[in-house]
């Protein structure tokens, strides 16, 4: 029965392996399970009024600390637009680099055909950017894709332990173009340390 199956296939979204597939190493990371500390509010809200189709803006990039909470909501976005039937990916920018750059070698699925299939995504999710992956190998491309995605208006979140200012210029521009983009910096306290009663 179509019903069945339809509940099959939600299933499948919400198993392990298919979660894994799109990037959600932990499942069980969603908005639900978010704590909610001090100074977590405005990063929580910011990506999940983006989840849900509600925010007035497409280009998002959370800014923070280490440790408070930014990969949770990255991984409980990708987790809520799968639920909603959007193709969404989430890649760490160090393995998407490694994707891309195993490409070379790869006659079936190369390098160029592999940056056209991140282009494309209609959600994408890149975590834990640093500024210093500007001097590995193809890190140009991430400026480019980000431009590639902000030309064609497809919604793109970046996360990051550095402030906006020390991204660079093309970056930093269309995150912070105002009614396309949003900086929302994460000022929570790192949830490990916290937990280890270290405060």
């Amino acid at each position: 029965a179509p019903g069945c199956q339809e509940e099959k296939f939600r299933e499948y979204k919400h198993s392990t392996p298919f979660l894994k597939s799109v990037g959600v190493f932990r499942p069980k990371q969603t908005f639900d399970t978010f704590h909610r500390l001090e100074g977590t509010e405005d990063a929580f809200e910011a990506m999940k009024a983006l989840a849900e189709g509600t925010a007035p803006y497409i280009f998002l990039a959370v800014t923070g600390g280490s440790g408070n909470g930014k990969t949770h909501l990255a991984n409980a976005f990708t987790i809520m637009l799968i639920d909603r039937g959007i193709d969404c990916r989430l890649y760490t920018v160090a393995d998407l680099l490694s994707y891309l750059n195993s490409g070379i070698q790869d006659e079936e699925h190369g390098y160029e055909a592999r940056v056209e299939e991140v282009n494309n995504f209609s959600v994408l999710v890149l975590d834990d950017f640093k500024p210093e992956y500007a001097s590995r190998r193809g890190a140009d491309r991430i400026e480019e894709i980000i431009d590639w995605r902000y030309r064609n208006f497809l919604p793109t979140v970046l996360i990051s332990n550095r402030d906006i200012t020390e991204m660079p210029e093309r970056i930093r521009s269309r995150f912070s173009e105002q009614g396309f983009g949003r900086v929302v910096a994460n000022r929570g306290e790192n949830y490990r340390i916290r937990k280890g009663g270290l405060r």
